[in-house]
């Protein structure tokens, strides 16, 4: 790490690391319901790029969702580094619940997503647009929840 800067981590982000294992993940996630009108393109479904490009212009707000976990040799204390190779793409998905798209789908896919250890090589956040909520509207499944992650910047 020479040459780089870094962030030692949270007490509380240190605690979370230390008890996750395998089997038992500790991060926090969330789920939203949207209404999809407002972000539609013209013959329906999600605009998904204009989506990607507006949340991609606001990541100069909070270097934490650009940062990946590293730890300092000898001490192998974790610390957030800057993720040279970070992409957008990765972290902001896209997909759609089948017809009817009722919640009981919705509640089923949120529990899968989040059940699912992140990538600790790669900033620790994922943001899922799902599409086909019954009734006009998006879910929005933040894996772990954005806010975790903003707290952890300050």
């Amino acid at each position: 790490m020479t040459g780089s800067s870094y962030e030692r981590l949270s007490a509380l982000d240190t605690s979370f690391l230390e008890l996750e294992d395998q089997n038992s993940h500790v991060h926090i996630g969330s789920v939203g319901l949207y209404d999809a009108a407002p972000l539609t393109r013209p013959g329906g479904g999600l605009d998904f790029e204009r989506i990607q490009e507006f949340l991609e212009g606001q990541m100069h707000r909070s270097a934490r969702f650009r940062q990946k976990l590293a730890t300092i040799p000898l001490l192998e204390h974790p610390v957030w580094i800057d993720d040279e190779n970070f992409n957008i793409h990765y972290h902001v998905r896209h997909t759609a619940l089948p017809t009817p798209g009722d919640l009981r789908l919705l509640k089923r896919l949120t529990v899968r997503i989040v059940s699912q250890q992140l990538d600790r090589g790669k900033p620790l956040w994922e943001l899922w647009f799902v599409e086909g909520v019954e009734g006009v509207r998006f879910a929005l499944i933040s894996n772990p929840s954005p806010s975790r992650a903003q707290a952890s910047a300050h």
